[in-house]
């Protein structure tokens, strides 16, 4: 039971050894030697098929990534590239938000001054996530909050990707109403505080 409860918990267990008799091989000894290959083989076989998606399917999977959350310029020129672009990294910050407030120290401190509820950010009518938070603790949630006490809403895929990009300073934005605050302001000031942070780390 502690290897299955270890494969559960951690993706690393083991099993019981299991008495073999070699009296029921027709071969004694070929029998045994292909009973005691047969774990080393299946683990060998296992971890060529792992080595098979890491160098094909994982890296065009990360190739991919990079594109979108590390666009050249260029490619955002296309709409449907800078909004896929746009949308998928809200959601990567909004991930990053609630790591950074349960685990950044300073990150950790902003989210002791929130007050339960949930912030809803959204990029116009586009996309909306929201940032929950219960008991000092953040939980991202990627997909438009049913309710919220706050919200910080872009007005355009633009001005979200400006802002995420560092080339436009969130007050400027909110004091030219490209960028709407509604709600408590001070639980959007904290998560706004730890947005600040994520650059650190995403940078």
């Amino acid at each position: 039971w502690l290897g299955l409860a270890a494969m559960v918990l951690t993706g690393v267990g083991w099993a019981k050894p299991v008495p073999v008799n070699p009296n029921y091989f027709k071969r004694p000894k070929l029998g045994m030697a292909i009973t005691a290959l047969a774990g080393p083989v299946s683990n060998m076989l296992l971890a060529l098929w792992h080595i098979g998606f890491l160098l094909g399917g994982f890296t065009q999977l990360t190739d991919l990534l990079s594109a979108y959350l590390r666009p050249v310029p260029e490619a955002l020129a296309e709409k449907a590239f800078h909004g896929r672009s746009t949308t998928l990294m809200l959601h990567v910050i909004a991930g990053a938000i609630a790591e950074i407030g349960n685990h950044d120290p300073v990150g950790r401190f902003s989210a002791s001054n929130i007050v339960d509820g949930t912030v809803r950010i959204g990029i116009g009518d586009a996309v909306a996530i929201g940032i929950r938070a219960e008991d000092h603790h953040l939980t991202a949630l990627h997909e438009p909050p049913a309710e919220s006490l706050s919200e910080m809403c872009f007005d355009s895929m633009q001005t979200a990707r400006d802002l995420f990009d560092g080339r436009l300073n969130a007050l400027a934005a909110v004091g030219t109403g490209r960028v709407r605050i509604a709600g408590m302001i001070s639980q959007v000031d904290n998560v706004n505080r730890i947005l600040d942070r994520v650059s650190v780390y995403l940078a």
